[in-house]
């Protein structure tokens, strides 16, 4: 619980943002006083429509202020936080929006940032019209109820800072969205890294291993051979020589049969090739900065097989890159174990879940590879929440 904002740190500094633009309009507020704070805002005109008292004007509008904070925080937070629906984030959005029209708070400079943070470019655009043209309606409101028309002076001031807040805002928000894509495209670079690593640990050890199985290959079908007819003639010489055989006849079948022996063992040994999978998993997992990734497996993982070696590493790298793509993770668990003679990968995440989404070509091509394999795979979402997928192949699927 201590690292509770870890999780979240784009909320969190959201939230010290908007904690910090509220607080300071609070003191500001009481600073000036009643008699010179600015009252023109939305919630000060509703509060003029019920009492003429200016005091009471002034609680009304610290108090609006003093509520809306917290819940503007609030609603940041769960907004970057959970793993929520659309509709759900946007009617946080809703929530937001009407806050800092209400109040005209300068927190609708971080609700332009958080715009560019949780929605796609396009919809966030929309967004960012909406609350633009609340904030213009607001000004309008405020400048026909105070009949400012005939204050040149104020009129033009009260222009000139509404424009510059709408450019503030559009600032903002495109500084934002450009952040976020660089963010994106460090990431995006991390995970290629990390998978060309990988598959380079990977390749190195099917390549030893094939190498190693075509010397055994040709050690058994060239030496051996060889050596097997050449037991074979000392043995006949042996038997046509009968007691008279000499001494280095007897000497030579011997040496021959010990290295034919020899090289049956070493062609044995070169064919029991092991592909380390932990290796290549490990370098997969370490080379992507975020989100934390949780790598378990025993202390050495070794397979045979090139077929399972590479169905369960494609596996876990394609879960991989849907949890960082699509998830919106923040914390991923994968588990590599033997058990009962199977092999089991299981990948977890804390993103948004499959949210009843069909399967997309990655997951029908992990579970082609796995049932190609002789194994099967479950995915879906625990909770409603986060992803799950749990791969299971038999040690003898990767034989043939």
């Amino acid at each position: 619980m201590r690292n509770w904002y870890r999780n979240n740190r784009i909320g969190a500094a959201g939230v010290l943002a908007a904690l910090f633009f509220g607080g300071i309009e609070v003191l500001v507020f009481l600073a000036d006083g009643v008699q010179r704070a600015d009252l023109n805002s939305p919630a000060g005109l509703l509060a003029e429509l019920l009492t003429s008292r200016r005091g009471l004007i002034f609680r009304v509008v610290v108090g609006v202020q003093l509520a809306i904070v917290p819940l503007f925080a609030a609603a940041l937070w769960h907004c970057t936080a959970l793993r929520a629906k659309p509709r759900t984030i946007h009617a946080l959005l809703a929530l937001q929006t009407l806050l800092c029209a209400l109040t005209m708070s300068s927190m609708v400079y971080v609700l332009a940032a958080e715009l560019a943070v949780v929605l796609p470019l396009r919809k966030a655009l929309a967004w960012l019209a909406v609350q633009l043209g609340l904030t213009a309606c607001a000004v309008a409101a405020i400048t026909v109820m105070h009949s400012l028309a005939q204050r040149d002076g104020n009129l033009v001031l009260i222009i000139l800072f509404a424009s510059v807040g709408l450019l503030v805002q559009a600032i903002v928000f495109g500084v934002t969205w450009l952040a976020m894509r660089a963010q994106a495209a460090r990431s995006h670079l991390a995970q290629t890294n990390a998978c060309l690593r990988a598959t380079q640990s990977l390749l190195s050890d099917t390549v030893r291993a094939s190498e190693r199985t075509r010397i055994a290959r040709d050690l058994h079908d060239a030496i051996g051979h060889h050596l097997t007819a050449l037991n074979l003639h000392l043995e006949l010489a042996l038997r046509q020589s009968g007691a008279t055989a000499p001494e280095a006849l007897l000497t030579s079948r011997e040496l021959a049969s010990s290295l034919l022996a020899q090289v049956r063992v070493v062609v044995g040994t070169e064919r029991r090739t092991i592909i380390d999978l932990k290796a290549a998993l490990t370098a997969l997992c370490q080379a992507i900065p975020t989100p934390a990734i949780r790598f378990d497996c025993e202390d050495e993982f070794g397979i045979e097989s090139p077929l399972l070696a590479n169905t369960l590493f494609h596996c876990a790298q394609e879960a991989l890159t849907n949890a960082l793509r699509h998830a919106r993770a923040t914390q991923i668990a994968i588990t590599l174990r033997r058990q009962e003679g199977m092999l089991l990968l299981t990948i977890q995440d804390d993103g948004g879940g499959a949210q009843g989404a069909p399967e997309g070509n990655g997951m029908r091509g992990m579970r082609e590879r796995v049932e190609l394999a002789g194994g099967r795979m479950e995915a879906g979402s625990v909770d409603r929440r986060g992803h799950h997928i749990a791969i299971s192949i038999p040690l003898a699927g990767g034989a043939a």
